[in-house]
């Protein structure tokens, strides 16, 4: 369904010696299960970056292993088990829209930044991020060939460059009686209408989480 080759190809071809000190972890590419297809509302949640991703990037990989990796990953359910405030959020995210809309819902993980370090936590340095340019922009094709119904940013006001630098013609819009820092209705030709940026589930949990995910699911 989706084709990494031509990212992959892009990335090996481009991929420099030195990246300013740190390494890029691997190509975030996902697979997708029947559980979504099937499903009667279709949702991509989007995290920040990987921590690490099987190890240092290489152009020994292929499409179909780092594919393997999702699954093994993420469809397998393994994510809800490895514990942490994000999958935690995410789990609470379903389990809400599945009771309030009596729905079936089918989820795909999305990173709004496809390759994060090596080994390590959080944001790549800028040679790491110039580098995966076309990568991050492949998101706009996985949005449109997987087709979710609700898209949801866990990001943080903090990464909207990075939405921007995507979606050029994104906008953040108020959505309930928070501030659209805190939570934005976006809207983008590339977006389906159902499209929200919320904080990162570490700073929701110590929030109010139901709270902001009532308010999107009011919406829905």
């Amino acid at each position: 369904m989706l084709d990494y080759r031509k990212v992959l190809e892009q990335l090996d071809s481009t991929c420099p010696h030195s990246f300013d000190g740190e390494r890029p972890s691997n190509l975030l590419c996902l697979s997708v299960s029947e559980r979504y297809i099937d499903s009667d509302l279709k949702v991509m949640v989007f995290g920040q970056e990987t921590n690490d991703w099987h190890g240092s990037y290489s152009n020994k990989h292929s499409e179909q292993w780092l594919k393997d990796c999702y699954e093994d990953f993420f469809n397998s359910d393994y994510c809800f088990s490895y514990g942490g405030q994000f999958w935690n959020g995410v789990s609470r995210t379903i389990d809400l829209l599945e009771s309030r809309t009596g729905k079936s819902v089918g989820l795909l993980w999305n990173n709004i930044i496809k390759i994060g370090k090596e080994g390590e936590k959080g944001l790549p340095n800028q040679a790491i991020l110039d580098w995966q340019a076309e990568a991050m922009s492949f998101i706009i094709e996985e949005i449109s060939t997987t087709k979710p119904d609700v898209v949801i940013f866990f990001t943080g006001p903090n990464y909207d460059n990075f939405l921007c630098q995507v979606f050029e013609d994104v906008t953040f819009m108020r959505l309930s009686d928070k501030t659209p820092r805190q939570l934005s209705l976006l809207q983008s030709k590339h977006l389906p209408v159902m499209s929200f940026r919320t904080y990162h589930p570490n700073y929701l949990w110590r929030n109010d989480i139901n709270s902001y995910l009532n308010d999107i699911i009011d919406f829905i």
